[in-house]
């Protein structure tokens, strides 16, 4: 418990001190955490998902919620036409199976810059949304117990991976070995 503890600190200062670098910046853009809630029940968990090819985190059979990621960089002010590659594996624990998905969700439009939620739902469709409001509240864009993500959602395609091996290639052309700090 100490242990779970203290890595929630670490993170939440990694946090706090790229906000704080991003602050002093004037460019108009701010990081901010990303969470996933599955909204797909509790016979499947998303295993990982990516929001341009950055890792989200996973999210549990339980629906998710809880567990922020660092980070995505937002504009302070939406702007249309944004919109954000996401990839999903979802797990199936009754016939014990994996599924991988991929769609181009629109960011929704939002008034201030909040934690990014990515909602994914039964039917394999997605949302992208930013508030201000926790995913427990009745102000938060998304309902919690929604099964459904609506004319808003994105339809995810069925993947073979979620990279290929040239998207590997030339992410590590940018960033170097995935699980690099250099």
């Amino acid at each position: 418990m100490k242990n779970k503890f203290m890595k929630a600190t670490a993170s939440l200062i990694v946090v706090f001190l790229i906000f704080l670098w991003y602050e002093s910046r004037d460019d108009g853009k701010i990081p901010v955490g990303v969470n996933g809630v599955s909204h797909m029940g509790t016979r499947y968990s998303i295993s990982q998902y990516y929001v341009d090819d950055f890792y989200g985190s996973n999210i549990g059979r339980e629906g998710g919620g809880g567990s922020h990621t660092c980070c995505v960089i937002l504009p302070r002010e939406w702007r249309p036409g944004m919109i954000v590659d996401l990839r999903w594996e979802v797990y199936d624990y009754e016939r014990k199976s994996l599924t991988r998905y991929r769609a181009r969700v629109p960011v929704e439009k939002y008034k201030e810059v909040g934690d990014v939620v990515v909602h994914i739902f039964r039917d394999n469709s997605a949302r992208f949304v930013t508030s201000i409001w926790d995913v427990m509240s009745a102000n938060h864009p998304v309902a919690w117990g929604e099964s459904d993500g609506g004319s808003r959602a994105s339809k995810g395609t069925q993947i073979a991976t979620l990279f290929t091996e040239q998207e590997i290639k030339a992410f590590e052309q940018r960033q170097g070995p995935r699980g690099s700090w250099r």
